[in-house]
């Protein structure tokens, strides 16, 4: 189980790049190319995730390369791998507050919107802390705000 908080799911959006260049946030909008990296908190058992104090995660380069988040040699990698350059950030109480959120999506709502536009949608762009299959309509998750979401059998996240 990952912790939450009023906030959300504990280590949610802690850690970021910014744009060495100009010091803004850098998404996959901004950089289609980070998706091609992954990050996770390897060294953390669930239940151990502190949201107020997330450890820090290793970032996993297309290569298959690993690197800690506090490597010095990081930054150069995105940045080479990127395009320009980067520094990463970390801040414990969350890049972009989203208050109390747990961003879901279901699998149903996945393959409509791919239907809609004709073409494949990955599922990296949404951001969600959970993707769900299920069965449910498409876009049933828009009518769960503020309710109670229990997941597998010891998660619970409740949103006030």
């Amino acid at each position: 189980m990952i912790p939450g908080t009023l906030r959300g799911l504990g280590g949610d959006r802690t850690h970021a790049l910014l744009d060495a260049g100009d010091g803004r946030l850098l998404t996959a909008s901004r950089a289609p190319r980070l998706l091609a990296w992954a990050a996770a908190y390897p060294g953390a058992p669930d239940d151990a995730l502190d949201p107020a104090a997330p450890p820090l995660p290793s970032v996993r380069a297309p290569d298959g390369t690993v690197w800690g988040w506090d490597d010095p040699g990081l930054a150069a990698a995105l940045g080479i791998d990127l395009g320009a350059p980067v520094r990463p950030r970390r801040d414990p109480a969350g890049q972009q507050d989203l208050e109390r959120s747990v961003l879901v999506t279901s699998e149903a709502s996945h393959k409509s919107l791919e239907a809609a536009l004709g073409r494949p949608v990955d599922l990296r762009r949404f951001r969600t802390n959970l993707h769900l299959e299920l069965d449910a309509p498409a876009f049933a998750e828009e009518r769960w705000q503020g309710g109670r979401l229990a997941v597998g059998d010891h998660a619970t996240v409740a949103p006030p």
